[in-house]
């Protein structure tokens, strides 16, 4: 079988190349072979932005002079952006505008293509050819690339600007002086262009943040941001940043104390760098404006006057240097605001708020009669609870202590940090009922390990918002709802009403409750009995019992014993496998007066054993 030859390494195909050429010509070749073995050491070439660029020049005119590099292949840099060849500076131009050649390996070249002296009748070498180049196959461009090496610099280095013919001169010519270092991140190959040169702006006409603070002078006037926040009392609240004005006394690495001008005395306050989001000097009464930026008409704002009183109100805009604020007389504010306001910004020394929020309005305005309502106010996070009574589109009147009379109005203009009305899967069905109503609730909650669903009827012994509250035999059970998924209304007493057990009908000779000596009793197999020394607090029943426990028999598959038993279960318990929940469960019933019975099931629904235990 034919074998194909393995390819020669690329010298010697270039010796087959030069050696196919004929007379003169050869000789020359073999001279410019040569010369790129001399020039094989490559060129380092540094630009004034500090960059350096390793590998072999491989084109070259008046204006650019392109390089190829191993990592990043050829490059094409501008002669004006280059302060270092070889180690060497570029040479000036001579009077006819052509750069002096100051490289070695075209000194070297140039004598390479000069004839011998004697020898006049030698053929000249041809110039290299761009199109010989591009015929260089694969494997030359990699041997080259891979002989190329790239250097980057991470120290500074200062450009070098010729002087100037006069002081005038080089004052105009010379650039604006910048604040950033000079850059040392990797070129592209696109040509470099000269950066202009421009002023930073200064600190007073840009936002800067807490860190820049400390460069600031003592004395200074300035207007201190803070961040945007969420309300405290009510997530759902976004508080405007509250913005002061006051005088820089002293600053240090984390933290600054400034001075808040009063009209009689002066309040001092440290402020944290990191609670600082930016700044503004003041220099003038028109700075003042700055006040209110970022704060948009119908946003609730408070402002702290310099004579400590306080003004607060719907943001209305500004009118002749004065701040135009509203506040309806029923906007449920303590203390009630006035109706309308106009601040001058020369007496503002401080700024906070609420911004305004379309689902607040929207929720205050769409409530109807007898629907459950809770509403957490700004500043100071009061919550306002109770059935609204009436509702005009404007303002809902609230009824908070259930007399049937209205207790507060709630207006959709007023500082509502956050709003909430029953869910809307329960709001229908909830709608109208009042403490003493009995209802049937089902709710589910997801645990890590298991998943609990609870039915359970009664009376409503309260009602907000946020969750429902049950009234039971021995107390009440409170279902937040969140975790609620029906409510219906049922009624009251009769079948509804929890069935009271007689313990008579446990089939068992011990239960939770007796005294400690009569868990002897419990010496038949199947049957043990648990005691704190003085009574008995829990019996479990598994096999081989026989009797009947509650009318359920251990062994039972799960459908007869909910037919057949007497307890009527309320919360049932399904454990979790990896994560998902099999037919194994748990049914909890409290239908016995004083017990908890806990009926456990297997994956094939058979009754394992019952747990009996004191509630």
């Amino acid at each position: 079988m034919h074998r194909p030859a393995a390819p020669r390494p690329t010298a010697d195909r270039l010796t087959v190349l030069f050696l196919n050429v004929h007379g003169g010509a050869a000789l020359a070749c073999m001279a410019l072979l040569a010369l790129s073995a001399a020039t094989a050491r490559g060129d380092e070439i540094v630009t004034k932005g500090g960059a350096t660029f390793s590998g072999k020049v491989v084109r070259e005119d008046d204006t650019h002079v392109t390089i190829e590099t191993e990592d990043l292949g050829p490059i094409k840099l501008a002669k004006s952006e280059i302060v270092k060849r070889n180690g060497a500076a570029p040479a000036p131009k001579d009077g006819d505008g052509k750069a002096e050649d100051a490289k070695p390996s075209d000194a070297a070249a140039s004598d390479a293509k000069s004839p011998a002296k004697g020898d006049a009748t030698k053929p000249q070498p041809k110039a290299a050819d761009p199109a010989a180049d591009a015929a260089l196959d694969a494997a030359e461009r990699l041997a080259r690339r891979r002989n190329a090496t790239i250097v980057r610099s991470t120290t500074p280095k200062k450009t070098e600007t010729p002087a100037a013919a006069t002081p005038a001169a080089a004052a105009s010519a010379a650039p604006a002086p910048t604040t950033s270092a000079p850059t040392t991140s990797a070129p592209t190959t696109s040509a470099p262009t000269t950066p202009a040169a421009t002023a930073p702006e200064s600190a007073a006409s840009q936002p800067v943040g807490g860190d820049l603070l400390a460069k600031e002078s003592p004395g200074t006037t300035l207007i201190v941001f803070e961040p945007v926040r969420a309300f405290e009392a009510a997530s759902g609240g976004t508080l405007i940043g509250r913005r002061t004005v006051a005088r820089l006394d002293v600053v240090g690495s984390s933290s600054a104390r400034l001075t808040i001008a009063g009209s009689g005395a002066e309040q001092t306050w440290t402020v944290r760098l990191a609670d600082v989001q930016r700044h503004r000097v003041v220099r003038g009464e028109g700075d003042r404006l700055n006040l209110l930026e970022g704060v948009d008409l119908n946003d609730w704002v408070r402002a702290l006057k310099s004579d400590g009183s306080t003004v607060a109100g719907r943001f209305l805009g500004v009118e002749d240097g004065s701040v135009k604020l509203a506040s309806p007389p029923d906007a449920g504010a303590e203390p009630a605001a006035p109706a309308s306001a106009s601040v001058p910004l020369g007496q503002i020394v401080r700024v906070d708020g609420i911004q305004k929020s379309s689902f607040v309005r929207r929720t205050i305005a769409d409530t109807i009669d007898r629907d459950v309502i809770a509403a957490t106010m700004w500043p100071d996070g009061r919550e306002i609870v109770g059935t609204v009574i009436e509702n005009d589109g404007k303002a809902a009147a609230i009824d908070t202590d259930r007399d049937g009379k209205a207790d507060v109005s709630l207006h959709v203009d007023a500082p509502v940090a956050a709003v909430r009305t029953l869910p809307a899967a329960v709001r229908q069905s909830a709608a109208g009922l009042a403490p003493g109503a009995w209802v049937r609730v089902a709710s589910v909650e997801e645990y890590p390990d298991a998943r609990v669903e609870t039915e359970v009827s009664g009376a409503i012994a309260g009602i907000t918002p946020y969750a429902v509250c049950i009234a039971q035999g021995d107390g009440a059970i409170v279902l937040p709802f969140e975790s609620v998924a029906s409510l219906k209304a049922v009624p009251s007493g009769g079948a509804n009403a929890p069935r009271p057990i007689d313990s008579s009908t446990s089939g068992v000779p011990v239960l939770p409750g007796d005294a400690a000596e009569d868990a002897a009793k419990a010496s038949a197999p199947g049957l043990a009995a648990v005691t704190d020394g003085r009574t008995v607090t829990h019996v479990v029943v598994s096999a081989p019992w026989e009797p009947r426990v509650f009318g359920i028999r251990i062994g039972a598959k799960l459908e007869d014993a909910l037919s057949t038993g007497d307890l009527r279960y309320t919360t049932t318990v399904w454990p979790k496998e990896s994560g998902k929940t099999g037919k194994a469960r748990e049914l909890v019933s409290e239908s016995v007066e004083g017990l908890r019975v806990t009926v456990l099931c297997d994956r094939w629904e058979t009754v394992t054993s019952i747990e009996i235990g004191r509630r």
